[in-house]
């Protein structure tokens, strides 16, 4: 999609190439430049486009004009064409114009005084290029998995032996071709349009039992929409406009905007703003609409808790993969890539709620990245090298769940239409935490504490046996059921108890005195809920529940109520 600024002010080839020729009623073939004009240029204005130009183009309608794509002629001089032809004569206002390369591209222009699917008008003398690139499909075969689905017949499977090495390096993890094919799920019939409220909801059809069997961390699965869709609930253009609609929500760090696979710099669309907390940088909603005609892509990140649906099904999906959930939003319209190929260093679950967006996916997958490739020079590049084959080709409409395990290398195309999909994000714990956890844990035993031999004494024998001490505590202490209470506790905060407000209602309080006498042993996270309760000399249930929100409540209130029968608690 593009906005092209049209020079006018002169007159150009494509000018006094129809001069003549629409008058005397002509069929006119006007040059095409090969280039498209503001694509894959650096610009610090989204409307940048030829430099010539004096104006907008107007354009109210046309006729077709089969065209040729010669070098002579500039993207303004094609527009010209247009204007020359406007009220010529009613019709298709499209133009297919076949590449040397095989790519068809179907150019059509139109005049924008209709809503957006945003919800936003552009002014009625705006000219859009519509651009559609139909690639040829040679690595997915002559027709796409996604056609077989909807018929029945089940995805185009890629095999791959097991542990196929799969060349490059980084510090991204190596590489390492499953031997598992992309799986895609069969229609289901299901009219409910109740929002997703648990992990079976999003998984439906497909049980959690049987995901985590075969699915979880080892490959990836698409789940085509229920009868009526009703998944595409979780968020429509209507909510996202009036997100979009509340600047103060927003940070130049949580709304991000791509144009052509690369970040568009927060100076060229944010702006300082005075508030009643003092200066704030904050997206410009004008400069924001203004690359979004331009073809860029939104990216409104941290959206977990912004909406009802999405909120929800956020909280559910923590404690199922103990872990943080985050969420994003991603809009992005017809043609346009954001991003390059590359992987993610969490689970992810894609839902498509509008439009439809086709997501290619190759047959390389990190082994357990934690964090990007870094020393590889140019990482665009690097991830087109590992990538491996094309695997499989998903077009992803309306109610559609894509699940991708973490370091699967995948990219994804706005289809015919503006596309809207909110991803979630899984970030379990991994190894690295229990290095933290252990030396906290470690320093209070004495022997961390100590100096280590030197390593001459003895030759190095005395330090040999001092570090094969601190081992065997190490295993130890790594085996021992207060650690592994201590790395749930960990986990357990990774998902928090969310609150309600239902306000003007207020709950009451459940006071409580302690009397100074040793409560009951308790065990596991409780324990330090229940330490720290003992310890005050008055406090309120609704307090320790609030306070340690790692700790599952109905433990909480069931440790209170067997301290309080014990005579350890005296309610107030």
């Amino acid at each position: 999609m593009l906005l092209v600024r049209t020079g006018f002010g002169a007159v150009g080839p494509a000018h006094r190439l129809l001069q003549g020729h629409v008058a005397a009623g002509k069929d006119v073939q006007p040059p095409l430049a090969e280039h498209q004009e503001g694509l894959g240029r650096p610009s610090a204005h989204p409307l940048d486009g030829d430099k010539g130009g004096d104006g907008l183009g107007v354009v109210q309608s046309f006729q077709v004009v089969e065209v040729d794509a010669p070098l002579d002629l500039g993207a303004s001089d094609f527009l010209a064409v247009f204007r020359l032809l406007t009220g010529q004569a009613e019709g298709p206002q499209r133009f297919d114009v076949q590449r040397q390369h095989g790519v068809r591209r179907h150019l059509a222009v139109q005049p924008l005084d209709h809503p957006l699917p945003d919800g936003g008008r552009r002014r009625d003398r705006d000219l859009l290029l519509h651009d559609h690139a139909e690639q040829p499909l040679k690595a997915a075969g002559p027709q796409s998995p996604f056609e077989h689905r909807r018929r029945g017949m089940g995805p185009r499977q890629g095999r791959i032996g097991h542990g196929e090495r799969v060349a490059g390096g980084g510090d991204g993890g190596s590489r390492r071709s499953k031997g598992h094919e992309v799986v895609s799920t069969g229609k289901q019939r299901r009219s409910s349009i109740a929002p997703m409220r648990t992990l079976d909801d999003l998984l439906h059809p497909i049980t959690p039992d049987r995901f985590f069997a075969e699915f979880h961390g080892r490959k990836p699965l698409h789940i085509p929409a229920d009868e009526g869709a009703p998944k595409r609930a979780l968020l429509d253009w209507r909510t996202f406009n009036s997100l979009l609609n509340q600047p103060s929500i927003w940070t130049a760090q949580s709304l991000k905007l791509v144009r052509d696979t690369q970040p568009v710099p927060p100076e060229q669309y944010c702006r300082s703003v005075q508030t009643q907390s003092g200066a704030a940088f904050r997206p410009d909603p004008a400069k924001v609409a203004l690359f979004l005609t331009g073809g860029a892509s939104l990216i409104a990140g941290d959206v977990q808790d912004l909406t009802p649906p999405i909120a929800a099904l956020s909280a559910a999906l923590g404690r199922p993969f103990a872990a943080a959930v985050g969420a994003n939003i991603y809009c992005s319209f017809k043609g346009v890539q954001a991003f390059g190929t590359h992987f993610d260093l969490t689970d992810v679950f894609a839902v498509q709620t509008e439009g439809e967006k086709l997501w290619r996916l190759y047959e390389s997958c990190a082994d357990a990245p934690v964090e990007m490739p870094s020393g590889v020079g140019d990482v665009r590049r690097w991830f087109e090298q590992t990538r491996g084959r094309l695997q499989a080709e998903i077009v992803m409409k309306p109610g559609d769940v894509l699940y991708l395990p973490r370091g699967w290398y995948h990219d994804a195309l706005a289809q015919d239409t503006a596309s809207l999909h909110v991803t979630f994000s899984l970030a379990s714990l991994h190894g690295r935490i229990i290095f933290n956890l252990l030396e906290q844990a470690a320093m209070q035993d004495s022997a961390f504490r100590a100096y280590l031999p030197a390593a001459e004494k003895d030759g190095g024998r005395a330090l040999q046996q001092h570090l094969a001490d601190l081992g065997r505590r190490l295993a130890q202490l790594t085996a021992s059921p207060t650690f592994r209470d201590e790395v749930a506790m960990t986990q357990e905060r990774l998902t928090p108890r969310t609150h309600s407000f239902a306000l003007p209602a207020r709950a009451p309080l459940t006071q409580y005195k302690t009397n100074g006498l040793l409560g009951p042993a308790y065990e596991g996270p409780v324990a330090h809920a229940m330490h720290w309760a003992l310890s005050q000399p008055a406090f309120a249930l609704e307090e320790v529940i609030a306070q340690f929100d790692f700790v599952p409540e109905a433990d909480i209130r069931a440790a209170v109520d067997q301290a309080e029968k014990t005579g350890v608690l005296k309610r107030v």
